[in-house]
């Protein structure tokens, strides 16, 4: 089969919004980009690319009961159940060839550990000859790819990293945003104006965090500081979380406190564009994409040390991190934050904006995206 030299096909769970500027990028440098995505979101942005949604075999019905009749007798979290869901999604296997050989891509870059990555390694083995690349948002461990490399080698990747060495190397594949600022938009420092965007979950933590900060001294000693938190509402879960903060906030008449839900994404850099620092409160993330956005705008950032995208972070230098564990330890960064003056918060907040616009950027995305089709 001919391919076409620069015809990318991304195979998803959903066209997330960390991919956005991926493709946005790909598009400005001449590339085609097709995306076969499993599921949609009300969030999510397809002025660019409209993703076309896989078809799913019979087989993905018996393995969507069991996961459901196993979350019920055992009481697993949705978010458990559809992370589950998308490991063991089993595709028609006869519409999943005609559609790759239809776009006749060049590169296929699909995520790993779930069964559809295997289907179209060997699909992409026997009849397609596609380049392709697993894509992680975990830290890369080649021993679990002993068995795949051995029948069927492929090149890995991933957007996080423990070394920052890692960057140099053709494993590493860059979150990357262009802010539409020229330049940082400089505020009077003294106003701590935090945005904090997350899906209204309790993973997330945002009421533990408000509820905290608001018990804690700071609402008494500073001043000038507001919060502005965006988040998704579509299922009961975030419908609860989000009705249970807004309460919160109306019984303790806090008036500090804004709330938006379901902001489109296209809007976003308008909200960060009004604050001067991004904080995310999550346990855990595997790889969070907002916090990238606020660097990106020039945002002092504080999120937790177990999530993946804090290795874009230089401690103390553009961004802050607290122990994941410990949702108490995020007043350690805030302590500090606090006691910054104008010129030290505003040098943090362009040295995070600098790092994105010279360093993490399109022009190494790019580089990294040609390392891949060789």
């Amino acid at each position: 089969m001919k391919l076409s030299s620069k015809n990318i096909l991304f195979i998803v769970p959903r066209f997330h919004t960390n991919m956005v500027e991926w493709v946005s990028t790909l598009l400005n440098y001449n590339y085609e980009v097709k995306i076969l995505a499993y599921t949609k979101s009300k969030i999510e942005n397809y002025n660019l690319v409209n993703p076309i949604m896989l078809r799913k075999s019979f087989l993905n019905i018996f393995f969507v009961g069991l996961i459901e009749f196993f979350g019920f007798i055992f009481r697993l979290k949705r978010s458990y159940l559809y992370n589950l869901k998308i490991i063991f999604l089993v595709p028609n296997i006869f519409l999943l060839l005609k559609q790759i050989s239809t776009y006749r891509p060049n590169l296929i870059i699909i995520r790993e550990k779930t069964i559809i990555s295997l289907i179209v390694i060997i699909l992409n083995k026997l009849f397609i000859k596609s380049k392709i690349a697993l894509y992680s948002q975990t830290y890369l461990d080649d021993r679990k790819f002993k068995l795949i490399d051995l029948f069927f080698p492929v090149k890995k990747i991933s957007t996080i990293f423990k070394d920052p060495k890692f960057i140099s190397t053709n494993k590493f594949l860059p979150f990357i945003y262009k802010t539409k600022l020229k330049a940082i938009i400089k505020h009077h420092e003294k106003l701590f104006y935090f945005l904090i965007i997350a899906k209204f979950e309790k993973r997330k933590r945002v009421f533990e965090f408000i509820k905290l900060f608001h018990e804690s001294e700071y609402p008494k000693i500073i001043n000038s500081f507001k919060f502005l938190i965006i988040g998704e509402v579509s299922s009961k879960e975030h419908i609860t979380e989000f009705n249970k903060l807004n309460k919160y906030i109306l019984d303790k008449n806090i008036d500090y406190i804004l709330l938006k839900k379901n902001v489109h994404n296209s809007k976003m850099d308008l909200y960060y564009n009004q604050c001067n620092i991004f904080l995310l409160p999550s346990i855990f993330e595997a790889a969070s994409y907002s916090n990238i956005q606020a660097m990106a705008n020039g945002l002092v950032t504080i999120i937790g040390d177990k999530n993946g995208t804090s290795c874009y972070i230089n401690e103390n230098i553009d961004g802050y991190k607290f122990d994941s564990n410990n949702l108490n330890s995020i007043l350690i960064p805030l302590n500090k934050l606090f006691k910054l003056s104008e010129s030290e918060l505003l040098k943090i907040r362009k040295n995070a904006f600098y790092k994105f616009k010279y360093k993490l950027n399109a022009s190494l995305f790019i580089k990294k995206v040609m390392e891949l089709m060789r």
